[in-house]
């Protein structure tokens, strides 16, 4: 699966156990979307000393030529917001106010690097480049970066919409063990009171439907509950 780095912001009282909070566009980079599961672990990642970054869009360059002079301190400025960068990640960087996703397609010393020093007294600088902007006066080459952009959008949108099967894949059986483990456990609590047979007669209502059983005075509860999930419904929606 896909991975990114960053720092631990805060520990937040009153967050349940084994929930995290992330930037949503750390999520969309990830493909992942609320209540998904990550696995999270704590790395040591070197100081940046390069970045190069590669423009989702031809206003990129737009904002670039509009910034005048050397656009390099507002690159670093707008990076070192950032507590750590993954190659082959996208992040959103800021030019003259406006916002522009960028994918970050090389990092020296290695493909995943600190932002922030440890020493915070320190005050450190690296390069940060840019794929060169293609020439826009000739309609060949603009028509080209154009289809070029638009093939590396379908292609990360197609990957986004794998990730996303492949995670609604495995949701779907998740569900499906878990329900069965359900039904099994119930069935087993309830015994021999398969509400097949009883003096008392009891009628549940489901979502669409209804379904009666028959058991003996005193069964358990767990009865109803194995009733239940052997029915048509629970069969279709697997409730969790």
């Amino acid at each position: 699966g896909r991975k990114t780095h960053c720092t631990v912001f805060d520990f937040m009282a009153g967050l349940p156990s084994g929930h995290a909070l992330i930037p949503r566009w750390v999520m969309d980079d990830l493909f992942i979307d609320e209540r998904d599961v990550v696995r999270i672990r704590g790395v040591k990642l070197p100081l940046c000393t390069f970045v190069k970054i590669q423009p989702h869009s031809l206003d990129f360059y737009d904002a670039v030529r509009k910034a005048g002079g050397d656009v390099q301190p507002l690159l670093l400025a707008s990076i070192k917001r950032f507590s750590a960068l993954t190659v082959e990640t996208s992040v959103p960087i800021e030019i003259l106010g406006e916002t522009y996703d960028v994918s970050i397609v090389d990092l020296q010393p290695s493909g995943a690097v600190r932002i922030i020093d440890a020493d915070v007294t320190r005050e450190f600088e690296f390069p940060v480049e840019f794929v060169a902007a293609p020439d826009l006066e000739d309609e060949a080459i603009i028509n080209a970066r154009r289809d070029e952009m638009i093939a590396r959008f379908k292609a990360k949108q197609a990957e986004q919409e794998a990730q996303l099967r492949s995670l609604e894949d495995r949701r779907v059986e998740v569900k499906a063990r878990h329900f069965e483990v359900m039904r099994d456990r119930a069935l087993a609590a309830a015994g021999k009171d398969d509400g097949k047979e009883g003096e008392v007669e009891v009628v549940l209502r489901l979502p669409g439907r209804q379904i009666k059983g028959k058991f003996r005075e005193g069964a358990p509860v767990a009865a109803l509950v194995a009733l239940v999930m052997q029915s048509d419904w629970a069969s279709s929606c697997k409730p969790w």
